[in-house]
């Protein structure tokens, strides 16, 4: 009641402006209801600005998959078909959106059930030990810091076999440091390569866009 007594005398005041000044600053939800009342909002003052904006929003994702597909996209992922799943110091695939429909994918391309079945691989460079650290095959700790050096180096032995990737690599500075493993980056590479079209590489959230 308050608000609705708050919002009669404020809101009339933009009305002759046809909204300039006024703005709304919302989550980042997707819904047929908010949007018919964005709808029904911006026919009344057409010139109100519609801020879409969220304290914890993925920003290094988004801006990771600007740089790949040219607009900001979310993630799905389909572990249940990754043959080989790398992870750059990414707090599990468990958390987050899609935790659930993560964590069945990811058992499902680990689950060994006749003599035949073939188990997914997981190697996982990371700062502390996660979830999904914890019972990969194979584990490198490294400082969050030196994830992107460990990226440029798989990115660079990659393209040494793929044109595609050799092209972005020769953008990228060389890395330095012992910190970073070259048999555990060329282990990984040759998994990927033998595995294309089967492999996923995930980055976390504090990792730059660069990397994500």
């Amino acid at each position: 009641d308050d608000f609705r007594a708050w919002q009669g005398e404020h809101f009339a005041q933009f009305d002759e402006t046809r909204g300039a000044g006024l703005a709304f600053v919302v989550d980042r939800i997707s819904s047929p209801t908010r949007d018919a009342m964005k709808a029904r909002v911006m026919e009344r003052w057409p010139d109100a600005m519609w801020v879409s904006w969220d304290p914890v929003a993925d920003e290094t994702g988004l801006e990771g998959a600007r740089a790949a597909f040219g607009q900001p996209q979310a993630e799905l992922l389909s572990l249940d078909k990754a043959k080989v799943l790398l992870t750059l110091d990414r707090e599990g695939v468990q958390h987050g959106p899609g935790a659930s429909v993560n964590s069945r994918g990811m058992a499902a391309a680990r689950r060994v059930m006749h003599s035949g079945d073939a188990m997914s691989r997981i190697y996982s460079v990371e700062s502390t030990v996660t979830q999904t650290g914890g019972m990969a095959d194979h584990r490198l700790a490294l400082a969050s810091s030196r994830i992107p050096a460990f990226a440029v180096a798989l990115a660079q032995k990659l393209g040494e076999s793929v044109p595609a990737i050799a092209a972005m690599a020769r953008d990228l500075a060389a890395p330095a440091g012992e910190d970073i493993d070259a048999e555990f980056v060329e282990a990984v590479a040759e998994d990927l390569l033998a595995h294309r079209g089967e492999g996923l590489i995930v980055a976390g959230r504090a990792q730059p866009g660069a990397v994500r």
